[in-house]
């Protein structure tokens, strides 16, 4: 997303113009380095409190005079499907001799607020970013701010922003399709209720395949979208007597946990209970019991990110793009008897 005010961020030049001053000396004043008198200090903090100078600024700029900064904030780090993605960002960065800052939100759509606010405070103004939650209350703390590109890695975004997504409508109908030719009829899915479109997106193919072939599915809430959640999940399917005989996790994190849940409770899958999990991590293949899976394009996904990135950044005449990968559904043993 491009974004112009009528004058650009206060720089050094400005701030040593501001206090009738060199631009070395305003670069020492902020680092407590060389030799300035009293007087040239308070005329320098005073440019940089009349004109709404951000002191990390100046570390960014002495340290990257040649290299743009490119934000990434993702939801969690400990999630391989985000770490693959930001591998992909990077990588392509690296390539453009760009630097990447990421900035990991914890799965909490307030910290991930938080770190927008840090970004823009360090004058990182080309981002990339994978909402935690619903993108909307985050576009709007965004707006202010004064960027110069952004890309959303989401799948409900406003005209004025660029997206790349993966399509998770056509995600969960996979899912769900092979669950139902499996035979499965009572299908549930697992996944916390949020405002994020990728989760109702997952859900609305899933149901689309669940009316399509005369099968149910029922969106059963959880709190946080991984392991943990997961066990505590098949946990209480179990303990409330639910008929139920397929398993859309919402991640695979959140279906390794409800495998192991399973198993604890000597549910036998896939003969009783099939389950699906989505992303494909690497693990998923090496569990006692591999993953059936949506596999999804992570590093071409933060690769084609970083290119929208830098072509809004660069093009004369940009036009918003929106563009959207397809999933694949990758079977094995927890759906597929062996």
């Amino acid at each position: 997303m491009t974004r112009t005010t009528d004058t650009d961020p206060p720089g050094l030049r400005e701030v040593a113009a501001a206090a009738g001053v060199s631009v070395t000396t305003v670069s020492n004043v902020l680092n407590s380095t060389g030799r300035y008198s009293e007087r040239t200090r308070e005329r320098v903090e005073e440019a940089i409190s009349s004109l709404g100078f951000v002191r990390n600024r100046s570390a960014f700029e002495l340290r990257t005079k040649a290299r743009t900064i490119i934000g990434l904030l993702v939801p969690d780090l400990s999630n391989s499907f985000f770490a693959r993605l930001a591998r992909g960002v990077i990588q392509s960065a690296a390539e453009k001799n760009r630097l990447v800052v990421v900035s990991d939100s914890a799965n909490d759509a307030q910290r991930q607020v938080e770190n927008l606010d840090s970004l823009s405070e360090l004058q990182v103004n080309d981002l990339i970013v994978l909402p935690v939650d619903g993108a909307d209350d985050l576009l709007e703390r965004w707006r202010p701010h004064p960027l110069t590109a952004a890309v959303l890695v989401a799948n409900s975004v406003p005209a004025d922003f660029c997206s790349v997504a993966v399509d998770d409508e056509q995600g969960g109908y996979l899912a769900a399709r092979h669950l139902i030719d499996q035979g499965r009829r009572r299908l549930v899915f697992v996944a916390p209720r949020t405002r994020s479109s990728v989760l109702s997106a997952r859900f609305r193919g899933a149901s689309q395949a669940a009316e399509h072939f005369d099968a149910a599915v029922e969106w059963r809430e959880i709190a946080r979208p991984d392991v943990q959640a997961g066990v505590a999940a098949a946990r209480r399917l179990v303990d409330e007597g639910v008929e139920f005989d397929g398993v859309l996790g919402v991640n695979d994190l959140v279906a390794i946990g409800m495998l192991r849940a399973f198993r604890e409770h000597s549910v036998t899958v896939p003969d009783q209970v099939a389950v699906v999990g989505y992303d494909d991590l690497e693990r998923a293949q090496d569990l006692p019991i591999p993953l059936t899976s949506v596999r999804q394009p992570t590093l071409e996904i933060g690769r084609l990110a970083l290119r929208m990135l830098l072509g809004e950044r660069t093009e004369a005449k940009h036009e918003h793009r929106h563009h959207r990968l397809a999933p694949e559904l990758v079977a094995r043993a927890s759906t597929v008897a062996a």
